[in-house]
């Protein structure tokens, strides 16, 4: 599932860090991954995989499409100290 990352541009970045007020500092790599129409589980199963390889998880978007399906969307960075 890794292989979906994308690093956000530097225009996106600073649009996301601004609109959820964000700690994040401006010169930080953003990656995200979009799943379309999945299961909750699927959702968290993600989460899961993201954080035992290393990645924080700074912002989600889980949007319902349908009883007990979404369109989500997680934005990450790597792992800071």
């Amino acid at each position: 599932m890794l292989e979906r990352k994308q690093k956000l541009d530097s225009i996106k970045a600073e649009e996301l860090i601004a609109e959820n007020h964000l700690e994040v500092e401006l010169s930080t790599d953003i990656y995200t991954i979009q799943l379309d129409k999945v299961i909750e589980e699927r959702c968290d199963e993600l989460d899961y995989i993201l954080e035992d390889n290393g990645y924080d998880i700074i912002h989600r978007d889980m949007k319902p499409v349908a009883t007990s399906i979404f369109n989500y969307t997680i934005y990450f960075i790597e792992e800071t100290e």
